[in-house]
């Protein structure tokens, strides 16, 4: 989320902690609920809802998850690749 927001001058994060998940049924399960607002540096604000807020951590953890794995591959496709070389020896 926060490279989305590189021109604010101040970051204000509300933290509403568990709410119901169903208002017809308050003793069932919660969710956590955040929200985040920035001011930029011409006075404008701009509130991030919940929603929005955890579709960017989702993409974020993702992409790193997949940056990592490929980086895994990669490391151990090199080290097999000098595991087989030495093995196979030419005719």
């Amino acid at each position: 989320m926060y490279f989305v927001l590189t021109q604010q001058i101040t970051l204000t994060e509300r933290d509403f902690g568990s709410v119901p998940i169903d208002s017809t049924n308050p003793s069932g399960g919660t969710a956590h609920f955040t929200e985040l607002t920035c001011t930029y540096a011409d006075g404008s604000q701009k509130v991030f809802e919940n929603d929005e807020v955890g579709l960017q951590g989702l993409a974020a953890s993702f992409s790193v998850a997949g940056i990592c794995g490929g980086a895994a591959v990669l490391f151990f496709m090199i080290i097999a690749a000098i595991i087989g070389a030495r093995l196979v020896k030419p005719k």
